[in-house]
């Protein structure tokens, strides 16, 4: 008698132990959750983390010795360096710091490539001259959003609701088409808004 004579044959070619751990590994496949992540709130906290280093070492550096950096804030024109605390007597040097003229108004320059917001979906790039402008719409309500559609110059579209963790209801967390495929002004931009 060979292995294959000995195994109940269900039809499948299975035996019921086999089936039966098909059916339990299937069943638990299906029951368990998929995780949810919310990509646009993990880049903005990232991004304030991010600030709050760049503005502590700022201080820092400002307050550990930062002389020119203090003149410049102060409006002297001058200043003169102190040496650092080495036990060395030296000549303090004379800084003379240039001001520059005031400028009325900076417009943000339009980036070629990809969106600096680095919210793609709720980003829509515009293809204009060859460059690509970004404009999101992340957080704003359904009505500031259509405003901004017809004013940027496209069409409204369609809108969905989905469910979001961490977002205010009501609120846009996707359009469509997105960031990185750039579109012309005038075709339609549909809007994904929270809900719970």
């Amino acid at each position: 008698m060979t292995s294959h004579d000995s195994r109940p044959f269900d039809g499948a070619g299975r035996t019921s132990f086999e089936e039966e751990l098909v059916n339990a590994m299937n069943a638990f496949a299906n029951s368990t959750e998929t995780p949810d992540f919310d990509a646009p709130s993990m880049v903005r906290r990232s991004r304030r983390r991010r600030t709050t280093v760049i503005a502590a070492v700022a201080v820092a550096l400002v307050t550990a010795g930062g002389g020119s950096a203090l003149a410049a804030m102060s409006g002297s024109t001058t200043h003169t360096a102190r040496p650092a605390a080495t036990g060395v007597a030296s000549k303090p040097a004379t800084i003379r710091v240039v001001p520059r003229p005031a400028t009325t108004s900076v417009a943000p320059k339009p980036t070629i490539g990809h969106a600096p917001t680095g919210h793609d979906a709720t980003t829509v790039l515009v293809a204009e001259k060859g460059v690509k402008i970004p404009i999101d719409f992340s957080g704003l309500s359904r009505s500031a959003a259509e405003q901004r559609i017809l004013k940027e110059g496209f069409k409204p579209g369609t809108v969905a609701n989905a469910a979001r963790k961490g977002c205010t209801p009501g609120t846009v967390v996707g359009v469509s088409p997105h960031s990185p495929t750039a579109v012309h002004r005038g075709v339609a931009i549909d809007l994904t808004l929270c809900s719970r």
